[in-house]
Order: structure tokens, then sequence, then C-alpha cells
């Protein structure tokens, strides 16, 4: 059962989880959109695939971090709490790439916090937050656990043939002499200073505006030049695609990671049948195909759709996934009364809206024209 102050712990867990992983996603924009191979970073330089290698261990941290806290909460609080890495990388994306805060980005963090704070609220005590293999078999065998497995899985499998299709149909085409880098729109690119340079033109000062607009400039989505281009409306079907299925493979990974590290900790105790179950191996091979599957999706999305615009419909979809699977397989809703099942759906509303107003923000900006 979930006390308070394991829901503390687990809170803070996926708050530490949620700005690492935030931190990873800054380290992997900086990498892959730096326009020269050799990407200064810290006191040294590295290769952009290095640094992006930096990220996606910084990523791993940031998972075992939000592991951790699955041991402490129920899934429908802590899928909420872990949507707030929007908030953090709005805050790194200012520190460390110079992007531009907008009205929209700040009033979709702070609806986001909003919404987070009335599925705190309306959490309570005495969730279980760890089963047994037998336990996970009678949730199973459950129709709305069953149901949910079933829908989750599918809809995850369907949009792997949907893209690998998509893919083939509208390739991204490579440059010649620089097979590294997906081939981009024509753009002016300004010269990034060495780590150890000094601006040798001192009086000639750079506006603000043109300074917070090389990042944005630089991550613009993807263009295709290919024989074959996607008509407007499938380009924003598959807008949504890429990201929401990538989104709704890492439900899959949140779901049968608690499943799998719940009955690892409680198998072995007294009383149990043992840690020799068909569910542990089943749950486990689940998460651990779905987790290699990410880094797939993760190369395969950010290559083609800018961040600022594809994370937050990630996010969106992995809390609507998170939530779902706490309420519906792992049974959440049970242990909930009228009143705090009616708060904990108003406030996951409330964060898509957060994240929709965010994103809606971050498009209007990516269309601005620039002055280079």
């Amino acid at each position: 059962m979930a006390a308070a102050g394991s829901l503390l712990t687990g809170i803070i867990l996926a708050l530490m989880g949620a700005a690492g992983l935030a931190f990873s996603m800054v380290i992997q924009r900086y990498a892959l959109s730096f326009p020269e191979k050799s990407v200064p970073f810290l006191c040294f330089r590295a290769h952009r695939y290095a640094v992006w290698v930096i990220g996606i261990v910084v990523y791993g941290i940031a998972n075992a971090f939000y592991v951790a806290a699955l041991l402490f909460g129920p899934l429908t609080l802590l899928g909420s709490v872990f949507s707030t890495l929007l908030v953090f990388n709005m805050v790194f994306a200012r520190m460390i790439l110079k992007e531009p805060l907008t009205s929209c980005r700040i009033g979709g963090s702070v609806t986001i916090l909003v919404g987070v704070c009335l599925v705190v609220i309306a959490t309570p005590l005495g969730i279980p937050t760890d089963f047994s293999p037998e336990e996970v078999v009678r949730l199973l065998s459950r129709p709305e656990g069953a149901t949910w497995i079933a829908v989750l899985l599918s809809l995850v499998i369907f949009s792997i043939f949907v893209i690998r299709a998509y893919e083939r149909r509208y390739p991204l085409r490579l440059p010649p002499g620089n097979r590294d880098k997906p081939e981009t729109k024509s753009l002016p690119l300004p010269k990034f200073p060495r780590a150890d340079s000094i601006d040798p033109n001192p009086g000639k000062s750079i506006s603000v505006t043109q300074q917070s607009s090389v990042v944005d400039m630089l991550s613009r989505e993807t263009q295709l030049r290919s024989p074959l281009r996607p008509q407007e409306w499938l380009d924003n079907v598959m807008g949504f695609v890429y990201p929401g299925s990538l989104g709704l493979d890492e439900g899959v990974c949140h779901l049968t990671m608690k499943a799998s590290l719940s009955m690892y900790v409680n198998c072995g105790r007294e009383g149990q049948g043992g840690c020799n179950h068909w569910v542990i191996y089943v749950t486990t091979i689940v998460w651990i195909t779905a987790s290699l599957a990410t880094l797939w999706w993760l190369k395969t999305v950010f290559q083609r759709y800018q961040t600022t615009l594809a994370l937050p419909i990630e996010y969106g979809m992995v809390n609507v996934a998170s939530v779902c699977s706490g309420l519906l397989f792992f049974d959440e809703a049970s242990f909930l009364n009228s009143w705090q099942l009616g708060v904990i759906i108003t406030g996951l509303l409330v964060i898509l809206g957060g994240i929709l107003l965010g994103r809606v923000g971050a498009a209007s900006h990516s269309q601005e024209p620039s002055n280079h």
C-alpha cells in the first residue's frame, strides 16, 4: 500500500526522472542540430553522434529514477507527475539553447503544473504499488485489463507498419558527402563560435531576437527532397502518428516495467509462489523489447520532426497511456470514490490542455519568418 512517505518519495523520484529526461532531450537536440560534425560540449569537442550518445545515456539514467519511482506510488499519479518534463524542457532549452519563452509556452507549463496538482490532491493513500505474479495474472484476466493491453499493443504494432510504409514512400534524402545528417531545406546557417574563440567584431551586436531564432532555424522540421512528397493532410496526420506512437510505446514500457519490477520485489517473499513464473518472463520480454524499440523511435521521430512540436504530442500520449494503465489495468479506479476519479480525470484533461497550449505556441513560433 502507498503510504504518505512512499508517495512523497515516488513524486520526488519522478520529478528527478522528468528533469533528467528533459535535460537529455536538450543535449540530443543540440547535438543533432549543430551545423558542424564536431560539436563543442563542456570543455571539449566531439562528433555529433558522440554527444548524442551522451544524451541517450542521460536518458537512461533519468528513466532509472522513474523506474525507482514506480515502486513507491500508483501509475496514475506518477505518470501525471512525469509530464512535468515538458516544463523542465522549456527551462533547459531557454538556459542552454536560448530558445525564447513565449506566453503560450509559459501558460502551457503553468497549466500542466495545475493539472499535476489536481491529480496529486485527488490520489488517496492505500493504493497497492506491489504485486505478486498471481495478482498480475488476475489483473490480466480482468476484461478491462486484457482489453486495454490488447488495444495498446495493437496500436503500437500497427503504427510500426504505418511508419515503415511512410518511410519507404517518402524517405529522408541524405545529401552527397554528408550521409550522417538528413538533407534539410536550404537556409543560411549562422556560424557558431568555438568554445575558446573571441568575437572578432565586438562592436557588432546581434539582437536578442536573432540569437533566440538560431536554434529554431536549425531545428525546423526536416524537409524532403524526393520525387514524391506527401500531401498536406497526410503530413499533418503523420506529424501526430510519429510522436504519438512513440508515446504509446513508452506507455507499454511503463506498464510492463512497473509490473515486472513489482513482481521481482515480491516473488521471493515467503508465501509467494516464487520467481519462476511465466508472467514474469512475458512482461520482462515485452519491457525489454519496447525499450529497445524506443531507441529506433527516438531517432526516426526527431530526425524528421521538430522537437518542440513532437515532444508535447509524445508525452501527452505517455501521460494518457500511463493514466489509463493505472485506472484500467492496475485497477486503481476501484480505490477512488466518485469525486476523486472526477478530479483525476479533470487533472488529466488540464494537463493535455497545457500540452496543447504549449504546442500551439511552439508551432506558431516555428512558422515565423526568419530575418537572416
